[in-house]
């Protein structure tokens, strides 16, 4: 898929949508500083998704989908939830900048995934586009473990450990960084299939997608904080409410964006969306909680900036120099059936 395929206004959107991705997290921030816990941040953030997109779809029309809308949200949500807990097993088999790496790295599969699906195009400046991004979430990695909190003896145990195990950690790695970047294969797999007329699933079933999504999500969540109970809040629910709005706020309003630049080329919108939400929660931590600007914070800043001009650059060139009137790329669409469909325009 060519830059002339969608308009430009997405563009912005998509960088908006990963500021907003950016509190999902500032949010879990906020809530560590009071010793709660992330599972009952995470569950309250769900509920306000359930809420939001029922209110959007309405009570009767989350039952008439598709099987396929509502069985891959269920098992988008419950995954996302697995790999939460496999977050923290990752933890007690090695260091955090890895993982931080892995977690972060998720667009990779995505582009990967969508150039060979729906033959979405690269060129050069892509290429370089992402090599930065791989370098602005590799210096993210080193600035988080320079800012993250002394070990305890247990946990400098467990890594001693997880030195011994490193091909669990290894393995442990790889499958977050595919498991993260499911979420986003789901979300292009919907907008780049037919529905009905010109519509995609996506188009016509967003709303309903995306509730399922959220309710196997806080589900899976809720039943966590029901088992710890008040201590996963340290007795402070009314905090944890507000850290979850933030979270939540942060998460739908990421979603509504990816959901409206979904026929964007995945090497752009989600490695925008990446590093724009990586930026948004670096910048903030620093003004908010006094995080250290080390010489990896500002590599990771100008790498993050190298790569949103990049994308952003590549975009507005293509259209200065195809003058607004490129001729169809060979991006595919998929029926229902998987049948591939050509592109909607046709040859001027």
């Amino acid at each position: 898929m060519h830059v002339t395929d969608y308009p430009l206004w997405m563009l912005p959107v998509a960088a908006l949508g990963g500021l907003s991705f950016s509190f999902l997290g500032i949010g879990y921030r906020l809530g560590q500083n009071k010793n709660i816990r992330s599972e009952p941040i995470g569950a309250i953030a769900g509920l306000a998704g359930v809420t939001l997109f029922l209110v959007e779809s309405g009570a009767s029309s989350i039952f008439s989908v598709p099987p396929v809308i509502w069985l891959t949200a269920i098992l988008i949500g419950v995954s996302q939830f697995l790999l939460v807990k496999l977050v923290k097993v990752a933890l007690d088999y090695g260091p955090l900048s890895p993982l931080w790496c892995a977690v972060s790295l998720q667009f990779v599969p995505i582009v990967i995934f969508s150039h060979f699906a729906f033959r979405e195009f690269l060129g050069a400046l892509h290429y370089v586009g992402l090599i930065a991004a791989t370098a602005c979430v590799s210096l993210g990695a080193i600035a988080n473990n320079k800012n993250s909190k002394p070990v305890s003896a247990e946990s400098r145990d467990k890594h001693a450990v997880g030195k011994r195990n490193l091909m669990i950690y290894g393995v442990i790695l790889i499958v977050v960084l595919l498991g993260n970047s499911i979420a986003g294969m789901a979300v292009k797999y919907l907008g780049m299939t037919k529905a009905i007329g010109d519509k995609t699933l996506m188009d016509q079933y967003g709303g309903q997608y995306l509730f399922w999504f959220y309710t196997a999500f806080a589900l899976a969540l809720w039943s966590n904080v029901a088992r710890i109970g008040r201590t996963s809040v340290n007795g402070n629910w009314r905090y944890a409410s507000f850290c979850g709005l933030v979270s939540g706020g942060g998460s739908v309003g990421g979603m509504l964006a990816l959901r409206a630049c979904v026929a964007m080329p995945a090497a752009t919108m989600f490695t925008i969306v990446s590093i724009m939400s990586i930026l948004g929660a670096a910048v903030f931590g620093t003004l908010h909680f006094g995080e250290k600007r080390s010489p990896a914070w500002y590599g990771m800043l100008a790498a993050g900036i190298a790569t949103v001009l990049l994308f952003n650059g590549t975009e507005i060139l293509e259209r200065a120099n195809a003058g607004f009137d490129r001729n169809p790329s060979d991006a595919l669409v998929t029926d229902t059936n998987g049948t591939c469909l050509s592109s909607l325009n046709t040859k001027k």
